[in-house]
């Protein structure tokens, strides 16, 4: 009997740490940005891009926003990789934009990623999977997002009492992140 049990406690382990060291190995292969088209933005004068270890934020230099745009990205992508495509919101609409720099490249251990920015004007977006995080916060905080932009997403639940947030959605067939 200590014998099987041995046998039991040994399988059991053994796939328990397989499936550790699987999911560590798997969050480690991301899309990522092409590397020249990001240092030509991140060399952009009329930009300010800073980055912390939670978030990176761009900003106009020569004006002050008038809305933040806080954006979750989706699972596996590099928060990097969302520059070139959210930059020149920036520039166009006078947009502060603060994307989220989930640990591991997955949403889910950023859950909270939207919740010390103090701003009047939100604009909440979310690509995919960052889509429960995102929606999230725009039910649990009333009246503090004024737009929600999903990006090939939806909201997991029902959020029409949320009347006061207007809605963009974006779909794509061919979508490469976005």
């Amino acid at each position: 009997m200590k014998k099987s049990i041995r046998i039991f406690l040994s399988i059991i382990t053994t796939i328990i740490i397989s499936g550790i060291v699987w999911f560590f190995i798997r969050t480690q292969f991301y899309y990522v940005a092409k590397e020249d088209t990001l240092a030509t933005i991140m060399n952009n004068k009329n930009l300010n891009i800073t980055e912390d270890e939670q978030t990176i934020t761009i900003e106009p230099v020569r004006w002050i926003p008038e809305y933040t745009f806080i954006f979750y990205p989706w699972a596996k992508v590099d928060t990097h990789a969302y520059i070139p495509k959210l930059w020149t919101l920036s520039l166009d609409h006078t947009l502060k934009i603060i994307i989220s720099k989930p640990p591991l490249h997955l949403q889910i251990f950023a859950i909270n990623a939207a919740e010390n920015i103090s701003w009047k004007n939100i604009i909440i977006g979310w690509h995919s999977l960052g889509w429960s995080m995102a929606c999230e916060y725009v039910k649990t905080h009333p009246n503090t997002v004024s737009w929600m932009i999903l990006m090939g997403a939806y909201c997991d639940g029902d959020i029409s009492s949320q009347s006061w947030v207007k809605t963009l959605i974006i779909a794509a067939s061919n979508d490469l992140v976005l």
